[in-house]
């Protein structure tokens, strides 16, 4: 009769013998360091993709309002939250009606809004509506190099509105 002990050559071993026991030997020596490692790349990951996140790359103009024969206005304005300088272009209706548009880009985007806000700024124009396009903070042209989602944007677009009020609209 066989035991256990003659089918298994690790078998016979003291307990932490053989393939096992070698493997519970590095754990032992090498355990914490593991740990370590592997916390240290579950803290790390997500704090350095949250950094590339808020910090995007800018979105370079490749356009502007006079290639589509409208007449316009760098401007720039503070943000009322911190004065943090923002830029656009204020695009006037030929015949002015006090009727404004602001044109507010999404994250990861600038003025142009994807090519978009320009062939919709001539037809709001014809329309007899003034139009402001601008850069949020840290996007475009605008001053700032981080962005919060809508906690600071939302007051970007305020100094937006007051811009358009100074001017009379």
């Amino acid at each position: 009769m066989t035991s256990a002990s003659d089918r298994d050559p690790d078998a016979r071993l003291p307990l932490g013998g053989g393939r096992w026991g070698r493997l519970r030997g590095w754990a032992r020596r090498h355990g914490r360091s593991l740990i370590l490692l592997v916390a240290g790349v579950a803290l790390v990951v997500p704090v350095a993709l949250m950094w590339v996140r808020v910090h995007p790359p800018r979105v370079a103009l490749d356009d502007d309002p006079g290639r589509h024969g409208l007449a316009y206005e760098d401007i720039s304005f503070a943000s009322p939250l911190d004065g943090t300088t923002l830029r656009g272009w204020y695009i006037p209706a030929p015949r002015p009606t006090g009727r404004v548009v602001v044109v507010v880009p999404g994250i990861d985007n600038n003025r142009l809004v994807g090519g978009i806000a320009l062939p919709l700024a001539a037809a709001l124009v014809a329309d007899g509506f003034d139009v402001l396009a601008f850069d949020l903070r840290a996007q475009g042209e605008s001053d700032g190099d981080t962005l919060t989602f809508g906690a600071r944007e939302q007051d970007d677009v305020l100094g937006a509105v007051a811009a358009v009020r100074a001017r009379g609209a």
